[in-house]
Formats: C-alpha cells, structure tokens, sequence
C-alpha cells in the first residue's frame, strides 16, 4: 500500500497512520528496497512522510511538506482519543482506554528487507 493511503487528511493535520497488532511491517521505495521490522508481540506502528514538528506546526494539510524521509513510530501500545468531548473535565480518555503506567517492555528485528525476500 502507498505510504500516502496510510494517512488520514485531516482539516486540521495531527498525528495519525497508527496500526495496531502489527506483527511486521515492511517499508520498501520503488525499486523494492527497504526495511523489514518484525515484532516479539503485537505492536503498533505508523509511517509516514512528514515530521512531528511539520504536524505539529502545521494549520491546514497543504501545509505538510514531505521530509524526503519516513517518520517510523513502534510502539508496545498507544492510547486513544475515547474521551466523553473535547473541552471539560471528562475529556481524557475512560479508563478503559487508558494505558496504566507501569514498566513496559517490547522488542523487534529491523531487517534489511524486500519484497522478494
């Protein structure tokens, strides 16, 4: 799949293209080149061809300027959204969709990789 068709042009750009119960994931260039990550365990994973800073400080998707570069994100987990609304005291996310803090471990391979192989 194109790296573009991982992320979601919202009105407002922000952090998105995560995937969760990501076992592997492979990011390869035209040529069929690229990188294999392989996980112990399930993680989540996101790519895309911008920076955090470029999200960040960006007002509107036109903003967004490809890095020349994937941004890669692998994560054991990632806590969502799943507040009540945006702007009172029940805007964090219930409980059952937070992440207790504790100490997580998690690893994965990086692999060079293609689509060959």
């Amino acid at each position: 799949m194109p790296l573009d068709k991982f992320t979601e042009p919202y009105v407002v750009p922000q952090e998105n293209a995560n995937r969760t119960d990501v076992r592997w994931m492979l990011l390869s260039n035209r040529k069929q080149e690229g990188l294999t990550i392989v996980a112990h365990s399930l993680l989540s994973m996101s790519a895309r061809p911008y920076t955090d800073y470029n999200i960040q400080t960006s007002k509107h998707t036109y903003d967004l300027k490809d890095a020349g570069f994937i941004t890669l994100n692998i994560d054991l987990l990632q806590m969502g959204v799943g507040g009540n609304d945006s702007w009172s005291v029940v805007a964090a996310p219930l409980e059952q969709y937070q992440i207790p803090a504790k100490p997580y471990s998690y690893s994965f391979y990086i692999y060079p990789g293609t689509k060959k192989n």
